[in-house]
């Protein structure tokens, strides 16, 4: 099963194009993320295709490029065994330091509001 995951940026005093050139990092670098709302985390976007394609740069410019109709919005990151990544959620001190002693090093951490979102490779 394939769900959506929201990334938080560091801090939301980030300005839009800040903000948009960090998004389009993040899918340059492979992952699939879509636009959603800020604080709903409600998906603005139809993105069910897109867990099996790859999705084109041209429409993720549209999304967050320098005339976005997305500009501002926050992202997710499509996840699941058809896409390759899983997400462990950690939302407090302890159970990061939990996760430090049982699971490897991830691929990648994002900082939340209570802990940490730590990015693997689905297990094969």
């Amino acid at each position: 099963m394939t769900s959506m995951e929201t990334t938080k940026t560091n801090g939301w005093d980030m300005t839009d194009a800040e903000r948009s050139a960090f998004f389009l990092a993040v899918h340059a670098a492979g992952a699939q993320i879509v636009p959603i709302g800020v604080g709903d985390k409600k998906p603005l976007v139809r993105w069910g295709r897109f867990q099996q394609d790859r999705i084109p740069q041209a429409v993720v410019e549209s999304w967050w490029g320098s005339r976005g109709r997305h500009r501002g919005s926050n992202a997710a990151i499509l996840l699941g065994r058809g896409l390759g990544r899983v997400v462990v959620d950690a939302d407090s001190v302890a159970s990061v330091a939990y996760l430090d002693e049982i699971l490897p090093a991830p691929g990648i951490t994002v900082q939340t509001g209570r802990g940490e979102h730590r990015y693997y490779q689905y297990p094969t």
